[in-house]
């Protein structure tokens, strides 16, 4: 894999919002593959990450909207596999332990 080389404007930038769309596309494919890299040779790792990585961005969206928690209802879900019914995903904020 080739190295990712990044101008200063480009590391000093607060989000991917501010980059080019060039960058961006460079920075989700070294990112993709450095994921992938890692995960090599580790049956099941690739997809924990990437369910862990959906799971953050649950818990931010949650906190983004100043929710102590959210049930999401998805209805007849279907995939390249079949139709398999209703799912419910529960996110609930659990109290601090200290």
């Amino acid at each position: 894999m080739a190295e990712l080389i990044l101008t200063e404007e480009e590391l000093n930038a607060q989000t991917w919002f501010e980059l080019p769309d060039e960058t961006v596309g460079k920075l989700t494919k070294y990112s993709a593959a450095k994921m992938m890299e890692q995960c090599q040779g580790v049956a099941g790792q690739r997809d924990q990450t990437w369910q862990f990585a959906m799971m953050l961005v649950m818990v931010d969206w949650c906190m983004q909207a100043g929710a102590q928690g959210i049930e999401q209802v998805i209805h007849n879900f279907h995939n390249a596999t079949g139709e398999h019914g209703d799912w419910k995903i529960i996110i609930e904020r659990l109290p601090t332990m200290h």
